[in-house]
């Protein structure tokens, strides 16, 4: 996969909104999104085939997000935080709520550990076990 994130920084007199996200299209033809925010965008793009919607705010749904996410056929939530501890699925349960979501859509998220930061990161099978991974995201496809 040949994408790779590229932040543009806007000038001093531009701005983003709590309305906006980034559509980072994998071919501009994909039926599947993945919504995510963080790392969460650099494991999505390395996924084939999926357009990445980059989530800048996560306390509310930007308007961007609801007229975004009903394009498609299918909608992954994959959220870097813990089982439990991430925003992402108190947005997609709002979307569902509000009818905007497709029939198809998951939420995926880090695996819950003992120790708060995770194993040693040295360890590269502790890295799979411990943070959302590009093979979380293919799974949940």
């Amino acid at each position: 996969n040949d994408r790779k994130r590229t932040s543009v920084y806007p000038e001093p007199e531009q701005h983003i909104t709590f309305n906006d996200v980034k559509i980072h299209a994998s071919n501009g033809k994909s039926d599947v999104a993945v919504v995510t925010y963080g790392t969460g965008v650099l494991q999505a793009l390395a996924v084939p085939g999926v357009d990445v919607v980059e989530v800048y705010c996560l306390s509310q749904i930007a308007t961007q997000l609801t007229e975004t996410v009903g394009k498609y056929k299918k909608v992954i939530f994959a959220d870097p935080c813990k089982v439990g501890n991430g925003p992402l699925a108190h947005l997609a349960v709002e979307l569902q709520n509000r009818g905007k979501l497709p029939a198809e859509w998951k939420c995926i998220s880090g695996p819950k550990v003992y120790h708060p930061l995770g194993q040693d990161l040295s360890n590269a099978n502790a890295v799979t076990s411990t943070f959302l991974t590009t093979d979380d995201i293919i799974k949940a496809l």
